[in-house]
């Protein structure tokens, strides 16, 4: 009878563990679910932000005047030109004398 009821207890006591065990792995996976829905969205981010900087740039190229082209430019960047805008562009030399233009 003793070992019966030993054995009883030894097995609840491994269920116990299992069980323990189980949620901890729970934990990790729901953890893990959570960072790779982050992981997802920053990508579906930068692949819209992709799509629209293709597009932008394809129209842009598109244009055979650079007026057509500045305007097109502005029209998508700025909701409402009427009411003003400015942009300055300053252009610099890099450490390899290379130029960039930086947009103020």
């Amino acid at each position: 009878m003793l070992t019966l009821g030993l054995i009883c207890v030894l097995q609840y006591m491994l269920h116990i563990y299992q069980l323990s065990a189980a949620s901890l792995e729970t934990e990790w996976c729901l953890r893990e679910v959570e960072d790779l829905k982050g992981d997802l969205r920053h990508v579906q981010k930068d692949n819209t932000l992709s799509r629209l900087e293709n597009s932008i740039l394809r129209e842009f190229v598109s244009q055979t005047e650079i007026e057509k082209a500045l305007d097109f430019l502005i029209r998508r960047f700025v909701p409402a030109p009427e009411d003003g805008f400015g942009a300055y562009l300053l252009r610099e030399e890099d450490r390899d004398g290379d130029p960039r233009f930086v947009v103020h």
